[in-house]
């Protein structure tokens, strides 16, 4: 991952949640693609849209992206975490371009060929364990 894009996720999750505990105005919510569709990127999703912010769900597998968009359940993770209000696609029709930050939650044994995959310039945080 470009030094770059690393340096603008960290300032961007150092000074966020400052400015919200002081009172101060939170600045605009954002669009962010989450990637990884299991449990941590279904919970991850979930905890950004009810913190406002425009979000997309993107997997590689269509089927689960058509159950979650026509269900608003993950039918294999995360069962019964509600995932209404969040567009769910596949990875490669997920909106990286307009995106201000893309989070991905994949096994940190594909974390990089995910990444490398990933059009724009967009900061990426790593959600891998």
């Amino acid at each position: 991952m470009p030094r770059a894009r690393r340096l603008s996720v960290l300032l961007a999750l150092s000074f966020a949640p400052r400015a919200r505990f002081r009172g101060e105005r939170r600045p605009r919510d954002m669009r962010i693609v989450v990637v990884g569709a299991g449990s941590w990127g279904s919970a991850f999703a979930c905890l950004l849209r009810d913190r406002g912010h425009e979000v997309t769900l993107a997997a590689r597998d269509a089927e689960q992206i058509a159950a979650i968009a026509k269900t608003g359940r993950n039918p294999r993770y995360a069962k019964r975490a509600d995932l209404a209000g969040i567009a769910a696609t596949t990875i490669e029709a997920a909106p990286f371009e307009q995106a201000e930050l893309v989070a991905v939650a994949v096994p940190s044994a594909v974390f990089a060929d995910v990444v490398d995959g990933i059009p724009g310039s967009s900061p990426v945080l790593s959600l891998a364990k």
